[in-house]
């Protein structure tokens, strides 16, 4: 038959180690004088015991103290208010929990951030100084090494197992996996029952300031902490989703009272096995909140060690430390700062034991620009070019949307590009500038730093368009020049030069001619190559040649033959 234990183990001044328990009808008494490593005697007390040992663990009797030895197993009982079932529990003290440890004294950085920009030379730094909000902080996790569930086949406490949740899916998963998992008695479920799991928590919490556990169980949790009823998951025991997919925070704190408190779980799941996954947190009190001695005050950047009376150090008499750089020793363009609290003490004695820092740049030069195309002050004839050229910033980088580009004082909308190695930024003109203008080109850019405004390049220059120049043109008389003619195909030649020496593009000059009969106008028309009528020589280089003009004229015909336009191979057009 099933014997239903209760008891405690607890321990007398001499070191003796009791555990007391009890069957039916009696009480037993278990006794170790080696620390709790073997138990020699085992003796029946009376029925009155039970009344003087209702629960050593937690008893004010004065013959008993707690255990105190290392992996010790003490023994208590545990009840579901639900059930008269009692079993016997035991505790362990070998679980190591993870123990984020914290100071008296904390410091930490306001400004500037971690690994941020700042464009100012004398960068204000800000640290803040004082007692620990909080105590040392224990996090437990729900991990095959932090739970155990009481194996009532072998009496013993059994390390839980832990099963990945994929299968199922992370909507049912509400904590981070990778520091907690769920965990099992056994799985897959080979029947439907409850178990009881527990938890040890080891926080050497003198008192307690708060205490928490976020937990999901699967399908319901009913906690207790160190045996007093704190609340249960509500989940469905008879199966299904209801319950088990929500995450449940619960106050710990009013049920533990620091060193070594024990959470315990009873899970149910009438459909399988019980599971469960859970953070639990314990943060003790601070045991002093002094002030801070301002001249244990050790500050360094980049390693130079300034103290609260040191010029550069305002100390608010309270937490807040400010450094400015003094000149001629500000802060220098590219350099990296590393500003450390390296040392403070407060008057409870709390020392800050590790050197806190915080690590920024400094950029102090705007983004440049460079391969300008056309180049600045530069002549040009095409009076549609492609002006183009690159933004790069060493440091922080160009911030692209802060691009504003003019031309003639109008903001366009150039393409902005990264090429791999800059910034490439192009743009040309919907309609074409007029020869001799003279263009005005004005960019301005910044970087992108976090502390005080960006540094900003404004930067402008021309570009020029070649004016045209009038050709010089003469009529080459005597031909007959302004006189009378026998020829029906008689010739005009006319003498053409380009004075800029670009040269004439002969595809482009035109000659109207006019022809008179009777006193009136009989006809009109232009002549340009390709034509029979119009030929060149050239003298010179192609700046300078003869334009050759011919017709089949008519007795008693009057003639007028006239330059009308010249281009020159650039594409200017003069008019002589």
């Amino acid at each position: 038959a099933h014997v239903n234990y209760s008891g405690d183990v607890v321990v007398d001044n001499a070191g003796d180690v009791y555990v007391l328990y009890h069957d039916n009808d009696s009480v037993f008494c278990k006794v170790s004088e080696d620390g709790g490593a073997t138990f020699t005697i085992d003796t029946v007390l009376v029925n009155d015991y039970q009344a003087r040992f209702p629960n050593a663990r937690g008893s004010k009797f004065p013959s008993f103290n707690r255990v105190d030895y290392p992996c010790i197993d003490y023994v208590y009982t545990w009840a579901d208010p639900d059930s008269p079932v009692v079993s016997l529990m035991f505790d362990r003290y070998c679980i190591v929990p993870v123990i984020e440890e914290t100071t008296e004294v904390c410091a930490h950085f306001g400004e500037p951030a971690e690994s941020s920009y700042t464009s100012c030379e004398d960068q204000n730094i800000t640290a803040y100084i004082g007692c620990c909000e909080w105590g040392t902080m224990v996090k437990i996790t729900s991990t095959d090494s932090t739970v155990e569930y009481f194996d009532s086949t072998t009496m013993s406490w059994q390390n839980a197992l832990y099963l990945d949740p994929t299968p199922w899916g992370t909507y049912w998963v509400h904590l981070d996996t990778d520091s907690c998992n769920w965990v099992w008695s056994e799985y897959p479920a080979t029947s439907s029952h409850g178990d009881w799991f527990r938890v040890l928590v080891n926080s050497d919490c003198e008192t307690i300031d708060t205490a928490f556990i976020r937990i999901q169980v699967d399908n319901q949790g009913t906690l207790y902490g160190n045996g007093t009823y704190i609340d249960t998951t509500h989940g469905n025991p008879g199966g299904g989703s209801t319950g088990w997919r929500t995450l449940h925070e619960f106050d710990l704190t009013p049920y533990f009272h620091g060193e070594v408190d024990t959470l315990e779980i009873m899970g149910f799941n009438a459909g399988g096995i019980a599971g469960m996954l859970f953070e639990l947190y314990v943060i003790c009190s601070s045991p002093c909140c002094g002030e801070i001695d301002s001249l244990s005050i050790d500050f360094t950047i980049n390693g130079v060690h300034y103290g609260v009376t040191d010029g550069e150090i305002i100390w608010d008499g309270d937490s807040t430390l400010v450094f400015t750089p003094i000149p001629p020793d500000t802060f220098r363009d590219g350099d990296t700062i590393i500003a450390c609290v390296e040392n403070a003490v407060d008057t409870c004695g709390g020392v800050l034991d590790s050197v806190v820092c915080v690590e920024f740049f400094v950029d102090l030069s705007p983004p440049v620009i460079w391969d300008i195309v056309p180049p600045p002050d530069t002549i040009i004839t095409d009076t549609l070019p492609n002006i183009s050229f690159h933004l790069f910033d060493s440091i922080t980088g160009v911030d692209t949307s802060s691009i504003v580009f003019t031309v003639e004082a109008l903001p366009e909308s150039p393409t902005v590009v990264w090429d791999g190695a800059s910034w490439l930024v192009e743009w040309t003109p919907a309609s074409a500038f007029s020869r001799g203008d003279t263009v005005d080109i004005c960019v301005t850019v910044t970087d992108t730093t976090d502390y005080c405004p960006d540094n900003r390049l404004d930067t402008c220059w021309q570009i020029y368009i070649k004016p045209c120049v009038p050709v010089d043109v003469w009529v080459d008389c005597p031909l007959p020049c302004y006189s009378f003619t026998s020829c029906s195909t008689q010739q005009m030649i006319f003498g053409i030069n380009d004075t800029t020496g670009t040269g004439i593009d002969t595809m482009r000059v035109f000659f109207d001619v006019e022809i008179f009969r009777g006193g009136a106008l009989f006809d009109s028309y232009t002549v340009s190559e390709p034509s029979d009528s119009l030929f060149f020589t050239i003298f010179g280089a192609l700046d300078s040649l003869y334009a050759t003009v011919r017709g089949n004229w008519a007795d008693g015909d009057s003639v007028i033959i006239n330059m009308d336009s010249v281009f020159t191979i650039d594409g200017c057009k003069t008019e002589p």
